[in-house]
């Protein structure tokens, strides 16, 4: 090997454990921020004027074209592939050649146009839209699945800073995002690396997928992140478990989601338990095999993320089924040097009224912020 190309392996080597390091200093300064609102749950004070036209052609006079693979856009998920039924049109991919689409993803940008419009493939679509770490409005926007364009206009002029540089987060699943449409003055821009977070890749059940939450992007995950500093991934499948079988086998979601992400995590979690809570001996021997075939996916992908395991949800508190499971990942997580953070008691008998839906499984809107902000301060104890 040659000194230069030595040199370079060390600059390389030595970039990453000073990336890691701030990371680390930065959850540890998280662990001690106050539990008051987070920007990422709170609507902007000054939104801009909203409306949505079901049209292909811009509603912006003299509108100037992004497209969806414009290098002005950074994008954290599944790799994007065009959709076959609209090429000038991109959605997510699931890793893996196709399209599976109920995959989170996310799309930031700069830009400092007084009129913005979003380009959307009408897919069932769910998502939130934060602009400088706010949302835009309380609720997620949604679409039919009737195939054709939807166009989200994004209007300033009425502000008293229309054309102030603005960070854009889209944020959502099922989402087939197409671009952006641009007054003729405005531009858009790439937001920097610089100006880039720690990202937190989750494997988990339906909590994960936001059962319950307020909207797509108001899950525990999110609050979990927020609360770190950091942004959230999580791919989340509703009544999933470490014994689940077909697709929803932790090791082959790990290969077509987390282990083809286009960013690279930080820190890698998972989520699940509860759905397991019915496990006989020879099930909980299972469990153990699930969970280590899980772990080395995840490290063989990304071997410098930090891994951190979560006890099963106790949304109604603590059962003997439930401490089984609990016992079991215990051991799975220490065989394999990864943290475990133990949840039994954040949701007991006691708050369980306020945290726990109505259907005693998944957990109310100010469960999830309530989850997200605990399990946010535990991990950067955990991993202080």
């Amino acid at each position: 090997m040659s000194a230069d190309l030595l040199a370079r392996g060390i600059g390389a080597r030595a970039h990453a454990v000073a990336r890691r390091s701030a990371r680390e200093t930065a959850m540890r300064a998280a662990a001690a921020i106050p539990l008051g609102t987070l920007p990422c749950f709170t609507v902007a004070a000054s939104p801009p004027l909203i409306t949505a036209t079901d049209a292909a052609a811009s509603t912006i006079s003299a509108a100037v074209r992004v497209t969806a693979t414009n290098a002005c856009f950074r994008v954290t998920g599944t790799p994007i592939v065009p959709v076959a039924a609209d090429p000038s049109t991109y959605g997510a991919s699931d890793g893996a050649g196709g399209t599976g689409f109920t995959r989170p993803i996310q799309w930031e940008w700069m830009s400092d146009a007084a009129q913005v419009e979003l380009l959307v493939l009408k897919h069932n679509a769910l998502f939130d839209l934060f602009v400088d770490g706010q949302l835009v409005q309380d609720g997620a926007f949604a679409t039919p699945a009737t195939g054709d364009r939807r166009l989200v206009k994004l209007d300033w002029s009425a502000t008293g800073d229309p054309r102030r540089p603005r960070h854009y987060r889209l944020a959502g699943i099922n989402l087939l995002f197409g671009g952006l449409y641009l007054d003729a003055a405005g531009s858009a821009w790439f937001p920097g690396d610089s100006a880039r977070r720690g990202l937190i890749a989750i494997l988990g059940d339906s909590y994960s997928q936001g059962t319950g939450a307020p909207s797509v992007a108001r899950t525990w995950a999110a609050a979990a992140a927020a609360q770190l500093q950091m942004d959230a991934w999580s791919d989340g499948v509703g009544g999933a478990g470490w014994n689940s079988g077909g697709a929803n086998v932790p090791a082959l979601r790990v290969a077509k989601g987390v282990a083809a992400l286009t960013r690279a995590p930080d820190l890698l979690v998972t989520a699940m338990g509860y759905n397991d809570f019915a496990a006989d001996a020879p099930a909980l021997v299972s469990l153990r095999t699930r969970y280590d075939a899980c772990l080395a996916a995840m490290r063989s992908a990304w071997p410098a993320a930090r891994v951190v395991t979560l006890g099963p949800w106790t949304p109604l508190g603590p059962t003997t089924a439930l401490g089984r499971v609990k016992a079991a990942l215990i051991e799975a997580a220490a065989a394999h040097g990864a943290a475990f953070l133990d949840i039994e008691n954040f949701v007991g008998v006691g708050n369980r009224s306020i945290y726990t839906a109505a259907d005693n499984v998944h957990p109310t809107a100010a469960g999830h912020l309530y989850l997200g902000r605990r399990i946010g301060q535990a991990i950067a104890e955990a991993l202080a």
